[in-house]
């Protein structure tokens, strides 16, 4: 009798801690944004640009020179400027970094149409249509690195990003007592460290077939 009320009690604890879990999972937002974006202000609040009042170059952004820097207990809005020629019908960006267990990268589109000086943009991307890792809207939980974070043309929007347009990479819900940080960029660095160990091997490799086991390759 008291081992069947230790295994009842066990398994109503077991599901009372998987809802509370499921509850408190998170999703930490990655929005790109078109509403009021001026480069006044840079350095306000969470707002960051390049330097000074110099917005980031969605150029650098995409080849990873110039990564998106989310620091853990973060949730910045960097300012980017299109610098690309003709119109982008897609954005890809990708999270390298941690995520907590429990947590999940989440993409939106919102602040369209934009008004910027006498110049206004439409909605560039349906918030329908943007995927992280290939699930619309929201995607696993856990990190698997990196997430692949993509913003299409859709019914919702379907204008593409302008040459000389200005919007928001806009974070959000980034926490987790710190175990939520990482970059934003369009291309994941190469381990050049490796590469060149692995050149440096076939080079020694090539070295020894020639010079000292001349007759060995020979058929």
């Amino acid at each position: 009798m008291q081992i069947e009320k230790t295994i009842y009690r066990t398994a109503i604890l077991t599901l009372f801690l998987g809802l509370v879990f499921a509850h408190f999972a998170v999703a930490d937002i990655v929005a790109i944004d078109g509403s009021g974006v001026n480069t006044s202000q840079c350095g306000s609040g969470s707002t960051v640009c390049l330097s000074g009042h110099n917005p980031f170059l969605l150029s650098d952004v995409l080849n990873g020179s110039t990564p998106l820097v989310i620091p853990a207990n973060g949730t910045p809005q960097f300012i980017v400027k299109d610098d690309l020629a003709g119109t982008q019908s897609s954005l890809t960006l990708l999270f390298t970094g941690s995520l907590a267990n429990n947590a999940s990268i989440s993409c939106q589109v919102s602040g369209w149409p934009s008004t910027q000086g006498a110049t206004s943009f439409a909605t560039p991307f349906d918030q329908n249509t943007c995927k992280v890792d290939g699930v619309t809207g929201t995607g696993p939980q856990g990190l698997t690195t990196p997430q692949k974070i993509v913003w299409t043309e859709g019914a919702g929007g379907s204008a593409g990003l302008t040459n000389g347009e200005l919007f928001d990479v806009r974070t959000a819900s980034f926490a987790h007592a710190g175990q939520d940080f990482g970059n934003l960029t369009g291309a994941v660095p190469e381990p050049t460290g490796v590469s060149l160990l692995a050149l440096m091997v076939i080079g020694v490799a090539g070295l020894l077939r020639r010079k000292v086991f001349p007759n060995l390759f020979q058929s």
